[in-house]
């Protein structure tokens, strides 16, 4: 039986470059399928509807401030990072952009052998990113 997570890779070609409004088009499908999925038919949607993918693991963690979240393959799943020092909205946020990331395979942090591995690497990560923060409106 196939994933969630290659399911709503299914719904994208990946073998060319989409315009924009073409993009849109695939995350609203794949918006739709997980919604279907998970059985939601109104708002609010809850994180669940993430969290409760296989192969997704969420962890809080502490982070520096300009530090956001990341999501990186290991040990057969996927672990998303976020910044527990964000307000729950910014957090429900990242966590949204970074399943795109996952349903949308680009770069990834390479596979690690421990969380506290991987913590080590999101916080080398993350500190090479820049102070100014992103706007939320890309």
């Amino acid at each position: 039986m196939r994933s969630t997570i290659t399911k709503l890779r299914d719904l994208a070609s990946l073998r060319r470059r989409l315009s924009r409004l073409q993009a849109l088009r695939v995350a609203e499908a794949q918006a739709n399928f997980l919604l279907r999925v998970s059985g939601v038919t109104e708002a609010p949607v809850s994180e669940e509807v993430i969290t409760g993918i296989q192969h997704i693991q969420v962890e809080r963690v502490e982070a520096p401030s300009e530090a956001f979240a990341a999501a990186l393959w290991s040990h057969g799943r996927w672990l998303i990072l976020l910044n527990g020092a964000m307000t729950r909205g910014r957090q429900r946020w990242s966590l949204a952009h970074e399943l795109k990331h996952i349903r949308t395979p680009g770069k990834t942090l390479p596979a690690t052998s421990s969380s506290a591995t991987i913590r080590s690497v999101c916080t080398q990560r993350w500190a090479t990113i820049p102070q100014k923060k992103p706007t939320m409106s890309t």
